[in-house]
């Protein structure tokens, strides 16, 4: 029985180059194909309907609701049975907001509204007795130093 060696072929710089950027190109491909996909999914939204009222309830001085969140956050976000409460007042309270928003522009970290529509919506704006708009108040003034 005659046995051959198999002999490893050497190959050139050039072709180790281009095959290393070909493998990072693919590899970053599915990476992005993956996230792309779990945008897509119920927990994400879940998890971004939970991160928004989380970021809107600690930089102001209302308390946001969100009632379900529907969408991508490439193009167009729905926002369900939504509320924002300041001062036992309810500043808004909306069945349904759509935003659409350009995806080239998030990509370039611009958020570009390319239609916001509100439908069904109660908007609240009270004076107090100074004449001063609830909705100027809703975030704090910055803290002088």
């Amino acid at each position: 029985m005659l046995f051959r060696k198999k002999t490893k072929v050497k190959r050139p710089l050039f072709r180790r180059i281009i095959n290393y950027f070909i493998g990072t190109g693919v590899g970053v491909i599915v990476i992005f194909l993956a996230a792309f996909g779990y945008t897509q999914t119920s927990s994400f939204r879940n998890w971004l309907k939970d991160f928004l009222v989380e970021q809107v309830n600690s930089s102001s001085n209302g308390k946001l609701t969100i009632g379900q969140l529907d969408g991508t956050i490439f193009t167009t976000l729905v926002l369900s049975n939504t509320s924002y409460i300041f001062e036992q007042d309810t500043l808004l309270l909306a069945e349904k907001i759509e935003l659409k928003v350009s995806p080239l522009r998030v990509l370039l970290k611009t958020i570009y509204v390319r239609k916001l529509e509100i439908e069904n919506a109660n908007i609240s704006l009270l004076k107090d007795e100074n004449g001063v708009l609830n909705f100027s108040k809703i975030t704090s003034p910055p803290k002088k130093k």
